[in-house]
């Protein structure tokens, strides 16, 4: 941000909050001061404000340190300030309700008086103490605070907080509070426009003055903050506060209807709900007790008579949701706020002439625990204000508020519970399922399954189909949830103990409703299954059908119609479109992958298959166990230390306990045709799962990183179906966050049965226990029972291959975090036992690595610009290596001249090739020519990079030796009719005059060297090298070895001694020329026929000057 404007921040005010300076409690371990001291957007209190200036200053001279700086700086002008404006508040505090109460420590048994207090920055306003009156509070006062100079800028402006305080004085202590920044109070049209309001207000946690089940209450208040000139224009009418105090009789009445998803409060999941109804002080009434369920039926009105004043200075209707126990205290659930000026309106005359005699139509009002949002559960409930002619009118009863109802039939498909959790540390043994519609009330409604634990506890399948008559409101606004209730079998049927339970919502699912949803037929049509005694081929059911439509193409009755229908272009002989996003070829090499006999004509899809089908052939719902609000124990309620949870809901045991699998729906005829064909659903079969399992990218390193190198994991997978488990730990691959596995693993199981497989990548660790990657879940029976999953590759069966399912790129994810934890690639076959016999599992290992050597010789170099331009030679050598691997150079060419130098020198470079092999994966050749300094560094000259990628390849495939710049027949017989004309005379001839390097050696090539300017980051040419190159099998160059650069044994091909090297001879012309290189030399005989010249000018001067006289 400072950059962006410009490197500097002019003078403005940061403001300081945090905990409150006093009225701290004192707990063990208690954080929550500090924790306000250090994130402000959480603190209670306005602490003070700083004038800070923000500025970017260059640091290239390394003037200033990388550390905090303290830095005298002169005093800021107070020109420079931000401007400044006068502002004023306002408040109108009227009433709250649910306000909590304290015991009045100077009037014993009464409550202590309350108070409301707007601060903005030091400054405050505060109506005067009222008593509380069962939760009740009327303040009805209107206040302005003085003149405050802040800033011009709203948001330098310190936040304005509402606290609700009791005591006075010195022992005033803000228990609630609210916080708004000064913008949202200011808002568009000025701070002074604002209505009244209720605010739901928050507990103070570093204070902590309230019990952990109690609720902070709300406040009918109308807050101003502006500019004074926005309060000059805008004033507030005392009027107002007349208003408040003139009350009208009526009677309030409270239609309850229903509730929904309401928390569960015992440990069973489950609570015992009933409502208490609290309005104006009013003695609190409540509605029935409801057992075991979350969704309980009450269709109740509870009536007030009490005096009003105006709706929108009314109270709040308190819904109280309450847990009862028998044998111990009611638990507070949580509470739904009404507002009275949202109430239906009438009056007792109207009444009594039958006009408006229809009910208000109800609303959900979301449940809350301390403040919106912290808790679920809704009530459906509507307020009814009848208004009196005079206080003691007798009105007649409101009509009955039980809906209408219509006779339907409710089809309950139950296939079976899955992944069911132990109970109290014991397996589930017999389970059974009651499904209740509407509540314990209707057991004419209630349905129960039989007990069963095939194929076991905790995976038992019922394959029932419960059909029952059920009554349901015409008006689908009204529908009842359906209730689910799992129970198990304890000490022989004594004890039947809950063990899970979920909810449905039925709204959707009456044909009448409109929002209903039809069942998704299409997942379920022609689903032909096979009879345990008769695999018949006439089943396509796993791909076994007639082989003469093996060629038929799928038009849209499977899974690429529904794709069709979403806009992915499908051909049925070429596969996906490439223009589709979810689809992607293989990210290695595309060519190699496609020869792969397993992956022609499957689909390879970017994401979980479940993606692409989008929908399921059954309906899961999670069951549920626990509550969320632990109850608190006489031993904790004692307990002075008890430290109280740091969010509110967030300590009970609530969790899944497993999952109901099967099918429901509302019919409207008792003979309607089920959407199954149940006699063949109805039975279990047995079937092969085959897993298979390619590779694994961007796994989560599990393991540290050393020497600043990533960390890495050592991946190995683990599988469960059920009882049945597949752990491939001795097969770890070690060190890699991408590992290949290509295996298959395969589990038998019976479906419908345990169905869940799970997928884990496991750490490996030699010390300790191993840690878990990320896992994945697939329902098999989702796929089995899906019919555009066993239309999948039905085009592309053969009698020797099974219907390609889609190759899928699976998600891992762990449950403490929503970070994908990496992705593996993989495929299922589901197969029947005469299917498993008639196609064997599928070959998907990697070919193992193949070992080679590179075989490299630098003959020569030419053109190579000097590095030492007084003797314009170098002393040139070559250095060479393969990517990731360690150089190798080789001997020095002493004193080489005209950019020319000789070398005969030969490299071996150990590689191995395969799937994700470093030399498969950067195939990349170095060579770099230097020029040797014997006191000071050497020079680099120039370098080369080569892809030798497509020369591996050809290596890797035909494993043999390759030739990577072999020369074709006509440049081979130009070369060696060269070779063969020069005779040895010749040949030294050519050495003496510097034209040894004209003729190639057989299977070569000139590489050109480069050098790049940093500065103009151009590429500069710097001479070539001409180098040989070879692949050998590791095997063969064991056979056949040759020696490093020219050592034994020299062959395949000879290297002959360089030419043009450093001689010893005789001729000190010769030698000095060697050494000292032709310019200096040059320069040195220049230098002595000057020095010649002169000396025989000197010597030669008298008989010059005779001469001369001579002939004159």
């Amino acid at each position: 941000m400072v950059k962006a404007l410009g490197g500097k921040i002019p003078p403005f005010w940061t403001n300081i909050y945090g905990a409150p300076l006093k009225h701290n409690k004192v707990e063990l371990g208690d954080s929550m001061k500090k924790q306000m001291n250090n994130l402000p957007e959480i603190a209670t209190t306005y602490r003070g404000r700083m004038l800070m200036t923000l500025e970017m200053l260059d640091n290239d001279a390394d003037e200033f340190d990388e550390v905090n700086q303290k830095r005298n700086v002169k005093k800021l002008p107070r020109d420079l300030y931000p401007r400044t404006r006068i502002y004023k508040m306002r408040a109108h505090f009227v009433l709250g309700c649910e306000i909590p109460a304290f015991l009045s420590p100077k009037n014993l048994g009464k409550n202590s008086k309350m108070q409301l207090v707007m601060t903005c920055g030091l400054n405050e306003i505060r109506s005067s103490r009222r008593p509380n009156l069962k939760g009740v509070v009327e303040w009805n006062d209107m206040e302005e605070g003085e003149k405050m100079l802040l800033p011009e800028d709203l948001s330098q402006v310190p936040d304005i907080f509402l606290y609700l305080c009791k005591g006075e004085g010195d022992n005033r202590k803000p228990v609630c509070y609210r916080r708004f920044t000064a913008k949202e109070l200011v808002g568009d049209h000025g701070g002074f426009t604002n209505d009244v309001q209720w605010i739901s207000m928050k507990e103070d946690s570093s204070i902590d003055a309230l019990a952990d089940d109690e609720f902070p209450g709300n406040v009918l208040v109308r807050l101003g903050f502006g500019t004074e000139e926005d309060a000059h224009r805008t004033p507030w009418d005392r009027a107002d506060m007349d208003a408040v105090n003139k009350r009208v009789p009526y009677q309030l009445r409270v239609h309850v209807y229903q509730g929904r998803r309401l928390p569960p409060a015992d440990s069973n999941g489950l609570l015992d709900p009933y409502l208490v109804v609290r309005c104006l002080g009013e003695k609190p009434k409540e509605t029935s007790k409801k057992k075991k369920t979350r969704d309980p039926l009450w269709y109740e009105t509870i009536y007030f008579d009490i005096n009003l004043p105006e709706l929108k200075y009314a109270p709040q209707v308190m819904l109280r949701v309450m847990d009862y126990d028998e044998f111990d205290s009611n638990d507070f659930v949580g509470l739904a706020a009404l507002n009275l000026s949202d109430a239906h309106i009438r009056t007792s005359q109207q009444l009594a002439d039958g006009k408006l005699s229809t009910l208000p139509d109800p609303k959900w009002y979301p449940v809350m625990y301390q403040e919106p949002g912290d808790s679920e559960g809704e009530l459906l409930a509507s307020l009814e204000l009848i208004r009196k002619q005079f206080p003691d009118e007798n009105i007649p009863p409101s009509v009955s508020i039980v809906p209408e109802t219509r006779k339907a039939f409710l089809e309950i498909t139950v296939l079976g519970l899955r992944s069911m959790e132990p109970f109290q540390f014991l397996p589930i043994q017999l389970p059974f399922i009651e499904f209740i519609l509407g509540g314990k009330d209707h057991a004419s409604q209630e349905m129960i399954t039989e007990k069963s634990k095939r194929p076991t506890g905790s995976n038992p399948n019922y394959l029932q189909r419960i059909l029952k008559e059920v009554e349901l409101p015409v008006n689908a606004h009204f529908a009842p949830r359906l209730n689910i209730i799992v129970k198990d079998t304890r000490l022989g049927g004594f004890q039947t103990p809950i063990i899970g339970s979920a909810s449905i919502e039925m709204s959707s699912k009456i044909p009448w409703s409109k929002h209903y949803r039809p069942p998704q037929s299409d997942n379920f049509a022609e689903i032909e299954l096979e009879t345990a005694d008769e695999f018949s081929e006439e089943s396509p059911l796993l791909g076994g059908g007639d082989k003469d439509d093996v060629e038929s193409v799928d038009n849209g009755a499977g899974v690429f119609g529904a794709l069709k229908s979403m806009g992915v272009d499908f051909d049925a002989a070429g596969g996906f479109d490439d223009a589709a996003s979810r689809h992607s070829s293989n990210p290695e090499d595309d060519e190699d992958e496609k020869q792969k006999k397993y992956l022609k004509h499957r689909d390879l899809l970017d994401s979980e298959l479940e993606s692409e089908l989008k929908t399921t052939p059954f309906e899961k719902y999670a069951l549920h166990i626990g509550q969320k609000q632990k109850k608190r124990s006489m031993l904790a309620m004692l307990n002075p230390f008890k430290k109280k949870p740091a969010s509110v809901g967030g300590d009970g045991l609530y969790k899944i306990a497993g999952q109901f699998k099967g099918l429901i729906r509302i019919i409207e005829r008792e003979d309607e045709r089920p959407l199954l064909d149940m006699e063949r659903l109805m039975k279990s079969l047995p079937y092969e799962i085959r897993i298979y399992v390619l590779d694994g990218v961007g796994f989560a390193p599990m393991d540290l990183g050393l020497n600043g190198r990533p960390g890495k994991s050592d991946p190995y997978l683990r599988m469960k179906l059920g009882k049945e488990k597949v752990d491939d730990r001795k097969n770890f691959i070690d060190d890699t966050t991408d590992p290949d596995f290509y295996k298959m693993y395969q589990i038998n199981a019976l479906l419908p049965g345990a169905s869940i497989l799970t997928i884990e990548a496991m750490d490996h660790d030699f010390v300790g226990g191993d840690d878990l990657i990320g896992r994945t879940t697939i329902d098999l029976e989702d796929r089995l029972f899906d019919q555009r999953w066993q239309d999948m590759g039905k085009m592309y069966e053969t009698s020797s291959r099974l219907r390609p399912k889609p190759l899928e790129t699976r998600t891992l994810n762990i449950p403490t975090s929503k970070a994908p934890m990496g992705t593996i690639k993989m495929w299922i076959d589901i197969l029947t036992p005469n299917q498993a016999h008639e196609y064997p599992p599928i070959d998907i290992s990697l070919p193992p690595p193949v070992d080679l050597e590179l075989r490299v010789i630098i003959w020569k170099a030419r053109n190579v610009p000097s590095f030492d331009e007084a003797e314009d030679m170098n002393d040139l050598f070559f250095r060479c290596w393969m990517e990731g691997s360690d150089y190798q150079e080789t001997d020095i060419h002493w004193r080489a001249k005209k950019g020319k130098g000789s070398f005969n020198w030969r490299m071996k470079f150990p590689i191995t090739l395969g799937h994700k092999q470093p030399n498969t994966k950067t195939p990349y050749f170095h060579i770099q020519g230097w020029d040797k300094d014997v006191f000071t560094a050497n020079d680099a000259i120039g370098e080369s990079m080569m892809d030798l990628g497509t020369y591996f390849q050809r290596a890797y495939k035909q494993k043999t030796n390759v030739q990577f710049f072999e020369d074709d027949e006509e440049t081979r017989k130009k070369k060696k009719k060269a070779t063969s004309d020069d005779d040895a005379a010749v040949k030294k001839i050519k050495e003496a005059t510097g034209l040894w390097d004209d003729d190639d050696p057989p299977d070569a090539k000139w590489i050109k060297l480069e050098s790049v300017d940093h500065k103009t980051h151009t590429r500069n040419y710097m001479g070539e090298v001409c180098v040989s190159m070879e692949v050998v099998p590791m095997e063969k160059a064991k056979q056949q070895p040759v020696g490093q650069g020219r050592s034994a044994p020299n062959n395949s091909p000879y290297l002959p001694p360089p030419a043009g090297r450093l001689s010893f001879s005789l001729n000190p012309f010769k030698v000095f020329n060697d050494l000292l290189g032709p310019s200096i030399c040059n320069r040195i005989m220049c230098c002595l026929c000057c020095v010649a010249f002169m000396v025989l000018i000197y010597f030669l001067a008298p008989f010059i000057n005779l001469a001369i006289v001579t002939f004159k």
